[in-house]
């Protein structure tokens, strides 16, 4: 690749860095460059751009969404603010 070529990559990748490098590569024929997908993810690897995965996290329980609730109301009730003739009574 050449040395534009490589500036168009970085700030391809700049611009979005989570997109795949299938989705990069359709990206840069915009700029005329043909390149397959292994010999983009070793440039992005020669730059030290690592490809990783999200990490899988778990949803909400049902406890978590009482204790969530919970919490949330206790909060409501803290916080109740009345308003009488431009005086603040909590």
């Amino acid at each position: 690749m050449t040395p534009r070529q490589l500036r168009h990559l970085e700030i391809a990748i700049r611009r979005s860095p989570t997109k795949s490098s299938h989705k990069l590569k359709m990206e840069l024929k915009k700029f005329d460059v043909d390149i397959g997908e292994s010999t983009l993810r070793r440039y992005l690897k020669k730059m030290g751009l690592i490809s990783r995965f999200a990490a899988q996290k778990p949803l909400l329980t049902s406890r978590h969404r009482a204790l969530r609730l919970a919490f949330a109301n206790k909060v409501c009730e803290q916080n109740t603010v009345v308003l009488v003739s431009s005086f603040v009574y909590r």
